[in-house]
């Protein structure tokens, strides 16, 4: 028995009391990371005064800023998180503006702390009227950038009228009607006979990669307010052609043989010459 009760007692004296959970520091610290996790949550999420109460617009002038307001309302009312400051997305409702209307050229959401979202829009500006040819309709205004934006209801007499030999391919808003490199042919010519002769550019003619597949036959072919015409290589050195026509408007075709000019071709690489 003495034996026996030895042997308890050492085994008793391996045992170690059990701490209780509520009794450990690390539950107390754990505690307090998930309290101050869940209050800085509550105030991203949905702390009233980081809720976004005002939508100011500005820059618009055909667009109306209720559509724009619309549209951003509804982008802050897809979800309850969305309503806040620290969680509405600019960039996905930038681009809903931009895809639903096909007139603004950039948006600039910023948001202005506490509750506020500013929408500052930049409408495209007509730089011409593109028509498929001058006796099918509809035209449609684009602007610098050759962007489609809006059908074209005045009068083509009074605006710059591009057309392009192309295929029947449907036209839409928000489409690159004419790409950005011809566009700066159009207003590199515009410049120097508006700055150098006081003549201005009433239609131009591009030819189309679709009917003239080389580069060196895409032509660009203007017709001035007097009636003569230019004929420019877009796949050769803009700057040199320009330089030419500048020359013989200066040097040899005088205001008296304008008059009766019906065309200066610039495009060939060594010489220029009118008739």
């Amino acid at each position: 028995m003495k034996h026996r009760h030895k042997h308890i007692q050492h085994k008793l004296r391996g045992l170690k009391p059990k701490k209780h959970i509520f009794k450990m520091p690390v539950f107390w610290i754990a505690l307090l990371l998930l309290m101050i996790m869940t209050g800085v949550v509550y105030v991203v999420l949905f702390f009233p005064k980081f809720q976004i109460a005002n939508i100011q617009v500005s820059g618009n002038e055909k667009i109306t800023t209720e559509e724009i307001k619309n549209i951003v309302q509804t982008n802050i009312n897809q979800s309850l998180f969305s309503k806040s400051m620290f969680v509405f997305d600019t960039k996905n409702t930038t681009e809903r503006i931009k895809n639903r209307f096909p007139g603004v050229e950039s948006v600039d959401m910023q948001k202005k702390w506490p509750q506020d979202v500013m929408v500052i829009i930049k409408e495209r500006k007509p730089f011409a009227v593109f028509c498929r040819n001058e006796e099918t309709q509809p035209c449609f205004s684009i602007d610098e950038h050759g962007v489609i934006f809006e059908p074209f209801e005045g009068n083509l007499q009074d605006t710059l009228v591009i057309t392009q030999e192309s295929n029947n391919k449907e036209l839409f808003a928000g489409q690159h009607a004419i790409t950005k490199n011809i566009i700066d042919t159009i207003l590199k010519v515009r410049k120097n006979l508006q700055d150098n002769v006081q003549i201005d550019i009433k239609k131009v003619l591009v030819s189309s990669p679709e009917i003239n597949p080389l580069p060196q036959e895409t032509m660009i072919i203007f017709t001035t307010s007097e009636h003569w015409q230019i004929y420019i290589n877009q796949a050769l050195d803009i700057n040199t052609q320009i330089t030419k026509m500048n020359l013989l408007l200066k040097d040899e075709i005088t205001p008296a043989i304008r008059k009766n000019l019906k065309y200066i071709y610039l495009q060939y690489q060594d010489r220029a010459y009118y008739k």
